[in-house]
């Protein structure tokens, strides 16, 4: 159960290069007549560069950043994830929870309740139905997330849907009904024309039509939460970061983003423009190599682990990696899930050096560098080749380690999560392998061996019985009660040392101080 996001994540999501989408040119070559009247505005259009323009609006084929950043705009599903990946309700009325029955005591079923004001943008209501048909729909092309684990999906009234799981299922939230379909217009019609370009949804706002190199959207009047803020939102596309900039400095654009690590032309707004951030996912860690047979000896101890934890200062080596960064305290950093109560390791090198003394490990001959039974403190310090420059915080931290009397090899090693034979501590930025979703499999003991999908040779049995345990708390208060005692442990166990943590970077104008936007879904509070 543990494992169930790889089918999703497909591999590490860990990157030597965080990088932003690569640019694609426009594919929507359908220019259809709009079931929306484009009337004349009366008010300015929201106007949003991105660095990208959507591959398809297909929900069911999206396969692009910004085709996934776009569908809430339309089509919203039963909840969304807020910037700090906490679910919300968006189409549902609330939330289920184990508090109200509306998740049973086994985990296994879901009774979801809709909003009653729910209509679809050519007036017809959106009912438990769409919602069922969604599944069947979805599930039949291939697509439904994880379908092996819903058992059956029905509509007890016109506002109740009943979800079954084979099996209880954490990560709903993140993965099921992210949007649902109409069926009026999917059984009806011919589907292949809605699914070219979908000019019928739910959300704010409804593709309507190119306008010059601009994706238009109209304001859906039908919108249950009441009519958006302008008539009209257009999405353009502009790939380089200086460009984007520019067109917000000249009062061209309304919002624009700079994903991590992507580079600001500048630190401070332009005039009449202000900056959001939002975690990106990406939390730049310090990994130890706790496998025997590859790690070094010393690093068995966690007073040595520790030790080497405790010299570092994030607030003074974050700033050495560019772009938008702030320290971090864990790998779930900024989000729902993160531990409120952690605390950064303690700054102290005298602590530091009394840990080595107590754990064995002295300078027994005077060379400098501390040993134990003759094997010198020697560690291989990898950081990941890459567009990401971590040569300034690599330098920092081994001068720190010498200091201690540990003798430290900087090495650059292309993807070192692939060849942990390589090192002994490496540095790269990652997120957990079902972001957003938090299940984090790498750590299980199965995983730590050659050729594992567990790097760094963490192996401990409580962390396995936690592992498995927030992956079947189909209640995220119960799920994020197991999460932080995986972070307290792996602080206390000091398993790795998270170091800071990415942000992306939104640049607005206008009233859009309300907006909260993320990398995932930049406009899921759009209406606010």
């Amino acid at each position: 159960m543990a494992l169930l996001l790889y089918a999703l994540a497909g591999t590490f999501l860990l990157v030597s290069c965080i990088a932003p989408p690569t640019p694609s040119a426009p594919t929507l070559a359908i220019t259809p007549a709009p079931l929306i009247s484009p009337a004349p505005a009366s008010t300015e259009p929201l106007r949003v560069f991105l660095p990208e323009l959507p591959n398809t609006l297909d929900p069911l084929t999206a396969s692009s950043w910004a085709a996934r950043a776009l569908r809430s705009l339309f089509l919203p599903g039963l909840w969304a994830l807020d910037d700090r990946l906490q679910p919300q309700p968006v189409l549902a009325d609330s939330l289920p929870s184990r508090a109200d029955g509306t998740i049973s005591e086994d985990g296994q079923v879901l009774t979801l309740r809709l909003r009653t004001d729910l209509r679809w943008s050519d007036g017809e209501p959106l009912t438990a139905a769409d919602v069922v048909f969604t599944w069947r729909y979805a599930a039949g092309q291939g697509v439904f997330p994880y379908a092996s684990f819903v058992k059956e999906v029905t509509a007890e009234d016109a506002q109740t849907v009943r979800v079954e799981f084979s099996r209880p299922f954490a990560p709903w939230p993140a993965y099921l009904f992210a949007y649902i379909l109409p069926r009026h217009i999917l059984e009806l019609t011919d589907a292949g024309v809605w699914r070219a370009f979908p000019s019928v949804g739910s959300g704010p706002y409804i593709p309507a039509y190119w306008e010059g190199r601009g994706l238009v959207f109209l304001a859906n009047p039908f919108f249950g939460k009441g009519p958006p803020r302008t008539d009209r939102l257009v999405i353009y596309q502009e790939t380089t970061a200086a460009a984007r900039w520019e067109a917000i400095a000249r009062g061209e654009a309304d919002l624009t983003v700079f994903l991590a690590p992507e580079s600001l032309p500048f630190t401070q707004p332009p005039n009449g423009a202000f900056m959001l951030t939002s975690p990106s996912g990406y939390v730049e860690t310090l990994f130890f190599n706790l496998d025997p047979r590859r790690g070094h000896p010393a690093l068995q101890s966690e007073r040595v682990r520790l030790a080497l934890a405790s010299v570092l200062d994030p607030e003074a080596l974050c700033p050495m990696l560019g772009g938008q960064i702030v320290p971090a305290r864990s790998l779930y950093s900024g989000t729902f899930w993160e531990h409120p109560g952690l605390a950064e390791f303690a700054f102290s090198p005298a602590r530091a050096q009394r840990l080595l003394d107590e754990s064995g490990w002295r300078d027994t001959d005077g060379d400098g560098v501390r040993d134990w039974q003759g094997i010198p403190l020697r560690l291989r310090y990898a950081v990941p080749t890459g567009a990401v420059n971590r040569g300034l915080v690599q330098a920092q931290v081994a001068q720190r380690w010498r200091e201690m009397g540990v003798q430290v090899e900087t090495i650059g090693v292309s993807q070192p999560w692939e060849d942990p034979a390589a090192w002994d501590v490496a540095q790269w930025a990652g997120r957990v392998p079902g972001y957003p979703d938090p299940d984090d499999p790498r750590w299980l003991c199965r995983e730590a061996r050659p050729g594992g999908l567990n790097p760094a040779g963490v192996c401990d049995e409580r962390l396995d019985e936690l592992i498995a345990a927030q992956a079947t708390a189909t209640d995220p208060e119960d799920r994020k009660g197991f999460l932080f005692e995986i972070q307290a442990l792996a602080q206390e166990r000091v398993w790795w040392i998270p170091l800071c943590r990415w942000e992306d970077v939104w640049l607005v104008r206008g009233n859009l101080e309300s907006l909260r936007p993320w990398r995932e879904a930049p406009f899921w509070n759009l209406e606010q």
